[in-house]
């Protein structure tokens, strides 16, 4: 009965909700208009546009795009022609889901002339918003490179100066959370009043309103918002001198972020918070006694033991209830992550707090916090460290799109229901713990085999408008360019790709030409895998580049002519630069060939370079064909088409304002019968060679 109680009070919120708050906002969808806003935050800058969080004359939050460069502060009020729009789910992001879940309904979108009413002093509704800004100004002065996009992260929750590549390294690694301002930050918080007032109850009362400053200067996150509530209640309870139910302040968190805005529930990061912090509260004490009682007495009270027993078991705790949460939303699952959070957790702690005493003094005497500064950025280093260590192990991160590991994952599911089932019976438990780590072994090993089971596998990975190409034969790997606009960027997907592979090495990197979206991935892709030669054209307009990839690391090999390259039984031909007059390459076509299978990689070819290529070479019959120049209608021309004969033609193409693929390479090549596959639709095309 309590349970339909509860069901229908939910119901009738969630109706009054939407027809209250919700539908009035999306009903502005469509409109173009005149209109006021008050502005809630810092303009987010990028190359084209800002975005700003503002709130209109109905009080509906509005997620601003300006595209003139404007000076604003929160309190502002700017007036503005715009365009009203639905957020959209795209393909790489759901942003509709996201910012519903933050309470933003409605877009709008700069369309006429905008006038700017300063409103004076940021008053003091706004000022968590200045602190954040006041702070990373500070920030910017005592760290840089990595060291600062991590503490804004952390501190601020600002990550729009950490590198994409420590981004992929952490989230590999299992360690995302750290940046992504949640329980665990809040936690840290309260654990340092805790310690710094000795008396409970003063560290409680102080704690809830810095608490509350901290999650609203850091943004305001669901998962935040859940252990704002979570510790007050907990807190207060200390006050009162009750016992402490953190399930009931957990239920009580969620119960008050629903009231809220039920929107909130589909934020991924509200699901995986709420299921973490109840496999804690559920597994974590059980766990412990378990490991305690075979842990002799004495060494029970080791301050190092202890540590190590209550972080190994929230860890696995936590991993407990997200495991296939995580592997639903994500498509994979960071295996290394109770080691990796083992390893580094106790050092994000001393960086968080060493970095509240390094906030506090800069504002106080800059040279004091510049000393400070010396160990945090040791530690961040440190943190670095052991996640970019931790991703690269081979299979630290099971993907789905692994057969063998899918089934295995499957499996496990099923084993771990029989466990639930048969929560007493010890000796299934360990058969189980047995059977899961033989049959992942056995999964490793024929992912292995399949992978050596072929002449040649090519994969044309999905990196949006660029072009990024995987040629694996035996334990040999190349690259043919690494480049593409599409999030997280060309060497986080292709470091992605090749670490799922097993695969640690790229043995040569070949680059057709330097024009960015071909070469933009390169820098993130060294910071993840070796990469030992790199192939350009032996040009003056390459020699940047050339000199770039030396301070990487990279052996330069400047070719001139052409250059076959052995690849275990394969073979990838690189046809000499076709030149300009001005001595600016053009494109640097190459092969490659498995047995009777040729693929024909042309870069960025116009029809005059690649009608030079058919009277310089002599192709065979190409039964691939990656398109020029992500299929321009300059491009893939009835020249190479009739001497190359192709079976199959990919194009590597993404979001773009030039019309790629264009509709005249399409008719050309649907003429001839050859069959068509696109990055943009497709995603990543993999193609597997068998003689």
């Amino acid at each position: 009965m309590i349970i339909l109680i509860g069901f229908l009070i939910g119901s009738f919120w969630l109706v009054m909700f939407e027809s209250l708050i919700y539908v009035p906002a999306i009903d502005l969808s469509g409109r173009e208009a005149a209109e006021t806003f008050e502005v809630l935050d810092y303009p987010m800058r990028s190359s084209r546009s800002s975005r700003i969080f503002a709130k209109d004359g109905g009080g509906h939050k509005i997620n601003l795009r300006l595209y003139d460069d404007v000076d604003v502060k929160p309190g502002d009020r700017l007036t503005v022609h715009v365009r009203f729009s639905l957020p959209q789910a795209v393909r790489d992001f759901d942003f509709l889901t996201y910012y519903r879940a933050k309470g933003i309904y409605i877009d709008a979108e700069q369309i006429g002339e905008i006038a700017v009413e300063s409103s004076g002093n940021v008053s003091l509704k706004y000022l968590p918003a200045a602190a954040r800004k006041a702070i990373n100004e500070k920030l910017d002065r005592l760290f840089d490179g990595i060291e600062l996009g991590f503490v804004k992260a952390l501190m601020t929750g600002d990550r729009s100066d950490l590198p994409r590549s420590a981004q992929f390294a952490l989230t590999g690694a299992g360690l995302s959370h750290i940046i992504s301002v949640s329980g665990m930050h809040v936690v840290f918080l309260v654990s340092m009043l805790l310690f710094v007032f000795k008396r409970q109850k003063t560290a409680a009362i102080v704690a809830v309103p810095v608490m509350l400053f901290f999650v609203a200067m850091t943004g305001s996150a669901p998962s935040a918002i859940r252990a704002l509530v979570m510790q007050t209640i907990l807190l207060a309870a200390k006050i009162a001198g009750r016992e402490e139910d953190p399930v009931t302040s957990l239920s009580a968190a969620i119960l008050v972020l629903l009231i809220i805005n039920p929107f909130c529930i589909m934020d991924i990061g509200l699901q995986l918070s709420f299921l973490a912090t109840l496999g804690m509260i559920l597994f974590s004490p059980r766990l412990q006694m378990k490991i305690y009682s075979a842990i002799p007495g004495k060494r029970r009270r080791n301050p190092v033991i202890k540590f190590l027993v209550n972080a190994l078991c929230a860890t696995i705790s936590a991993n407990a209830l997200t495991m296939f949460p995580v592997l639903w939303y994500f498509g994979r699952l960071s295996l290394i992550s109770p080691l990796s959070n083992l390893m580094s957790l106790w050092m994000v702690s001393l960086v968080f707090y060493l970095c509240t005493i390094c906030v506090v003094l800069a504002f106080v005497w800059l040279p004091a916090a510049e000393f400070i500064a010396i160990p945090i950025s040791l530690g961040v280093r440190y943190i670095n460290r052991i996640a970019s260590i931790s991703a690269r192990i081979p299979y630290a991160v099971l993907d789905l799109k692994n057969p063998f590991i899918f089934i295995w994952i499957i499996f496990i599911a099923f084993l771990s229901l029989l466990c639930i089932f048969n929560r007493k019976n010890m000796r299934l438990a360990r058969v189980a713990a047995l059977l899961a780590a033989t049959t992942f072994g056995c999964s490793v090993i024929l992912s292995e085999l399949d992978m050596l089971d072929g002449d040649m596998t090519i994969a044309l990975l999905d990196v949006g408008q660029g072009q990024s190409i995987v040629a694996m034969s035996g334990a040999y790997t190349v690259m043919i360019d690494c480049g593409g606009n599409r999030y997280p960027g060309a060497g986080n997907i292709a470091a992605e790709y090749l670490l799922n592979k097993n695969r640690q090495k790229i043995d040569m990197i070949i680059l057709t030409h330097t024009h960015s979206d071909h070469i933009n991935g390169i820098k993130e892709l060294s910071e993840n895998v070796d990469i030992e030669y790199a192939a350009i054209p032996a040009t003056i307009a390459s020699q940047e580049t050339a000199n770039t990839l030396a301070e990487y690391g990279i052996k330069v090999l400047a070719v001139d002519d052409n250059y076959l390259i052995d690849m275990a039984g394969c073979s990838i031909k690189v046809f000499r630069p076709i030149v300009k007059k001005s001595n600016e390459e053009e494109t640097m076509c190459v092969m490659l060939s498995a047995g009777e299978f040729n693929a024909l990689v042309t870069g960025d070819a116009a029809f005059i370079s690649e009608r030079i290529l058919t009277e310089r070479e002599e192709l065979p019959d190409i039964e691939l064909l990656v398109a020029g120049h992500h299929g321009s209608r300059k491009s893939t021309g009835d020249v190479l088409l009739d001497a190359a004969r192709p079976e199959v033609a990919v194009i590597s193409s993404g979001e773009n304002s030039y019309g790629h693929p264009s509709e005249e390479t399409l008719g050309r090549l649907k003429a001839r019968g050859i069959d068509i596959y696109r990055t943009d639709k497709q995603g990543t095309v993999e193609i597997r060679v068998k003689s």
